[in-house]
């Protein structure tokens, strides 16, 4: 999680982790506008996440990053910010990959231990992605997503951590 400063913490504490139909709504855009536009001001926000949002490259499927997304749906500057849909992305960009501890810290490492070939460790990123994915009863779109998300995080390419991903959706 990043470390927010106090009036950042106090507008991350309006926001919901997931919308519901009767939400006062404006109060809750202005805490997202008025959050990443702090969060940027002082480059809080890790490069990782905000390539993840900006860049295509580091698009989890597809050709457009997020960001085209929205503004090919019609979203655009400051109006992204407090789109219902950047909720998502807050929540990202504050907390990281939305996965357990255990597996944030553990598959860092087990890769880091394991010895072999690349196309060994391939096989091992993958078989130990749906290993995770079942001991936690992670939903597997969800798992997708946030695999996705810690690979490029711990540093795999773009297409290393897509994947993970589909190992991640392999799971059944």
């Amino acid at each position: 999680m990043l470390e927010l400063t106090p009036e950042e913490a106090k507008l991350y504490a309006l926001i919901p982790t997931e919308l519901e139909s009767g939400m006062d709504w404006p109060p809750i855009a202005d805490a997202m506008a008025s959050l990443v536009t702090s969060l940027r001001e002082r480059d809080a926000i890790p490069e990782v996440r905000m390539r993840v949002f900006n860049d295509p490259r580091f698009a989890e499927f597809g050709s457009k990053s997020p960001l085209e997304v929205f503004e090919s749906n019609g979203t655009r500057g400051n109006d992204i910010l407090r789109h219902g849909h950047f909720v998502e992305w807050i929540h990202y960009f504050v907390n990281g990959p939305d996965l357990p501890q255990e597996i944030i810290s553990g598959f860092p490492r087990k890769l880091r231990e394991f010895v072999g070939t690349s196309g060994m460790e391939l096989t091992e990123r993958r078989r130990l992605t749906r290993e995770y994915v079942r001991k936690h009863c992670i939903d597997r779109h969800r798992a997708a997503r946030e695999f996705f998300r810690l690979g490029l995080e711990i540093g795999l390419s773009p297409d290393e951590s897509r994947s993970i991903r589909e190992a991640a959706l392999s799971v059944r």
